[in-house]
């Protein structure tokens, strides 16, 4: 692998799920999973943040803020999110739309031509708010763009981040549009060339959305139908040539994987979820998590900008924020994504070198320094190595809850 290059610090937040406690007097606004509980977690986070000296260069956040169009919700939520950002010292609060942020969920009476009194307007609400989706310092008319084609693009020398609002058709009140995000041909037409000039030119090229671009299995009942033309978007993107990261929230189940592409495959980070009160099997899969990503960007062979980084997890255990280290957890801390890895060749690398030294024993925070491939391992390429290495009678040592072995032996 290529020495570190340049490097970003992203934090991601996605379906806080912000509504009104009404267990707590006076009444207040928290997230969902934690109402009727004395502790609020995005005020913990925060103190955990500065704790830990925990920094980022911006905080994005993909969707459902508020619960249900509950706009004071939205209102008490959006605040939260930039005293977040400014406790991680990030320039920017970035944002994309969830369905939750526009689906009122008006009764048919609402709809009925003559009742403009009851008319129910959240994305007029939204619109009202001057920094939502994003600030556009550089030329604040630009978030009407995004309102109005339904994506916009905020980038500098390094980066480019394209917001597309998977929600633009939410609001024709149509029973079908609430099933699944969209974005239409005629987006997609003319955000190919910009695709292309954006992948040859930026270090870091993430695309933010609310709903899945690809199938993603259901645990929750929400979402069970995959965006519409999400596999055209993702075809353009991977026929960029270039990598790209996209980033998603809705599923409230985190999930990291590479998608399917002839030349490149881009990564899918699926963002489990803040705020929402899990439930059913999902809640045995996963807990309510919030994410830094370490990015990088390093030129191959050939001159092509390839990104690659590393993720912490950070959980909430309904008292404190705590590093995502069980499988029970969800994404587990310490995981990430690069290219070209051979999972095979690393292992046989790693029982080679274990064969070489006194005692044949070695920490894995130890093994990782040697093999720096092991730093960027997605979950999936995580239990394929643990796999391999059983198979070439690797012992691997720790507890069978963690998602990763603590030590290796033979």
């Amino acid at each position: 692998m290529n020495a570190r290059g340049p490097h970003r610090r992203i934090a991601v937040i996605t379906d806080l799920h912000y509504m009104l406690d009404t267990t707590v007097k006076p009444t207040t606004f928290r997230p969902q999973m934690a109402n009727g509980q004395a502790l609020d977690p995005i005020e913990k986070l925060g103190d955990f943040l500065l704790a830990n000296n925990i920094k980022a260069d911006m905080l994005l956040c993909p969707g459902d803020i508020t619960n249900h169009a509950a706009h004071d919700a939205f209102v008490k939520g959006w605040a939260n999110l930039k005293i977040l950002r400014d406790k991680l010292h990030a320039t920017e609060l970035i944002a994309v739309t969830g369905n939750h942020e526009v689906r009122s969920r008006a009764s048919d009476l609402m709809k009925i031509v003559g009742i403009v009194e009851e008319t129910v307007d959240p994305v007029g609400m939204l619109q009202s708010i001057e920094d939502y989706p994003a600030l556009f310092s550089e030329n604040p008319e630009k978030r009407w763009i995004y309102w109005g084609r339904g994506y916009e693009i905020i980038e500098d020398n390094d980066i480019a981040i394209v917001l597309i609002n998977s929600c633009h058709f939410h609001v024709t009140m149509q029973a079908n549009e609430y099933e699944r995000g969209k974005i239409s041909q005629v987006v997609l037409d003319s955000f190919k060339k910009r695709a292309t000039e954006l992948a040859s030119t930026k270090k870091f090229r993430i695309v933010l959305m609310h709903h899945h671009p690809i199938s993603h299995h259901d645990m929750e009942g929400a979402g069970q139908i995959d965006m519409y033309n999400g596999s055209k978007l993702m075809d353009i993107l991977n026929e960029s040539y270039n990598d790209w990261l996209i980033i998603h929230g809705h599923k409230h189940d985190p999930r990291l994987i590479r998608s399917q592409g002839s030349a490149t495959q881009s990564v899918v980070f699926s963002a489990g979820s803040f705020g929402a009160a899990l439930t059913g099997a999902l809640a045995t899969k996963t807990k309510n998590q919030f994410y830094i990503l370490d990015l990088e960007s390093n030129e191959n062979a050939s001159g092509t900008l390839e990104m690659r980084g590393r993720i912490e997890s950070y959980y909430w255990s309904s008292t404190e924020w705590r590093p995502a280290i069980e499988e029970e957890h969800g994404l587990p801390n310490g995981c990430g994504f690069a290219n070209n890895v051979n999972i095979d060749d690393i292992a046989t690398k790693v029982r080679d070198y274990l064969k070489t030294i006194s005692g044949s024993f070695i920490k894995w925070a130890e093994i990782c320094e040697i093999f720096p491939e092991l730093n960027y391992l997605m979950p999936f390429e995580l239990k394929k190595l643990k796999y391999v290495l059983n198979r070439l009678k690797v012992n691997l040592g720790g507890d069978s809850r963690l998602s990763f072995p603590t030590e290796l032996s033979l």
